[in-house]
């Protein structure tokens, strides 16, 4: 079973990211508890797809595209923070993408339920069962947009931002900043390497100066040296 604190922590969770009215986040409809002790959480249902799924379908996006998409993913972000909240897990698989009545492509962000506090319970704070649950996560999905500070145990707000540059330079270049299935290897270039500049990724691609440096600020491997905001980031990025 569950111990009671992790419950309380899932509970606690789930009632903040419920109370997040945003256009460009899921809405947490009900959560609880089984009998046999498992945690859930129910969101609103959505028609479309996933990032990954229009990244495999599609190949890289143009830029007019994938700067519309982030530019949702960072305003419902920027809403979470000022919150308190911190995402700590966005990827291709938590952008959906839905059209409108009128045509147009919004995001919601999904997952929200993993959230955290900001200045909250960092991995080393963790229960073991809380432990557990994120080692599982960990061992089955490479951690191909995770911040380096988030590979050491710590997570927070400039981590959303570092995931965002590394899924829009996933949108725009066709694959992530590193790229590979080893674990370690990753791990070890997300920690150490530079990020491939445009050219190295792409040299059939000309994108406007201000659009690179932007990504490459957001993917710092320092978070001080990331954005103010999420707000900023999407600034910068017009």
């Amino acid at each position: 079973p569950v111990d009671p604190e992790s419950v309380r922590r899932f509970a606690a969770g789930a009632k903040a990211v419920a109370d997040l009215r945003h256009p460009h986040i899921a809405s947490v409809v009900d959560h609880g508890q089984t009998a046999d002790g498992m945690l859930w959480v129910a969101t609103e249902l959505l028609e479309g797809r996933t990032l990954r799924q229009i990244l495999e379908d599609d190949g890289a996006l143009e830029a007019t595209r994938a700067l519309w998409l982030v530019s949702d993913a960072l305003r419902a972000v920027q809403e979470a923070h000022d919150l308190g909240l911190v995402h700590g897990g966005l990827q291709p698989d938590t952008l959906f993408v839905t059209v409108t009545e009128e045509g147009e492509e919004i995001v919601k962000l999904l997952d929200f339920g993993i959230a955290g506090y900001h200045g909250g319970p960092n991995i080393q704070s963790l229960s073991p069962d809380e432990r557990a649950i994120r080692h599982g996560l960990d061992l089955v999905q490479l951690p191909t947009y995770r911040a380096p500070e988030q590979l050491l145990g710590a997570t927070e707000q400039a981590s959303d931002q570092y995931a965002l540059g590394a899924i829009l330079y996933h949108m725009l270049m066709g694959r992530p900043p590193f790229d590979t299935v080893d674990v370690a290897h990753l791990t070890a270039q997300i920690l150490h390497d530079p990020v491939p500049p445009f050219a190295a990724a792409r040299s059939d691609l000309m994108l406007p100066v201000f659009l690179e440096r932007a990504i490459q600020r957001a993917l710092t491997r320092r978070p001080a040296d990331r954005f103010a905001s999420a707000r900023d980031m999407r600034h910068a990025l017009r």
